[in-house]
């Protein structure tokens, strides 16, 4: 029995980092996405400044493409507990308490997560079928590649809440509110 359940714990321990290592490189990718935009909008502001013509499409790839540079973060995010939390109660509670706090937090964050990949499920459908695009006349940006980061980075940090709520129950919840269940 006890040799069940290690094998369990191996594979866990596995699926958890291997979910940390893809929330790592999407956090990387979206670093270097605001990296590009900054200085997309610096290109803008210059252009505009010094010719008076600003770069064509900044304000549609801005506008679509912060959205999914937040998102991508959004694993990393919940794995290294850089959501929000009143730290206050968390760090005066025993471990019965840090634990109910990480459940429930953990179970919450489970349900809006999956709640944004369900409800965002269809519109990427219909997204890409269309072949849906944002802004008018000579520079329209496609809204698919959007659509479908958001769900899958809502999708991927559901899941990266309930590895989180797996490890509180095997590990117990941390003793610090900042540090990150492993």
């Amino acid at each position: 029995m006890a040799a069940g359940k290690t094998e369990a714990a191996g594979v866990a321990e596995i699926a958890h980092g291997g979910l940390e290592r893809f929330a790592r490189i999407f956090h990387l990718i979206s670093v270097f996405g605001l990296f590009a935009i900054a200085l997309l909008v610096c290109a803008d502001v210059v252009s505009r400044g010094l010719f008076n013509k600003p770069v064509p499409g900044t304000a549609e790839m801005v506008a679509n493409t912060l959205v999914a540079l937040v998102f991508l973060q959004l694993p990393f995010a919940v794995l290294s507990n850089g959501m929000i939390r009143a730290t206050v109660i968390y760090d005066a509670a025993n471990d019965a308490g840090r634990l109910a706090i990480e459940t429930c937090t953990c179970i919450l964050g489970i349900f809006i997560c999956a709640s944004i990949a369900y409800g965002g499920w269809r519109p990427m459908l219909e997204a890409i079928e269309i072949g849906a695009y944002e802004g008018e006349g000579a520079f329209r940006v496609p809204v698919w590649p959007v659509r479908i980061v958001l769900v899958a980075m809502s999708g991927l940090a559901a899941i990266a809440y309930f590895a989180m709520l797996i490890n509180a129950w095997r590990k117990g919840a941390p003793k610090d509110s900042s540090a990150a269940v492993e």
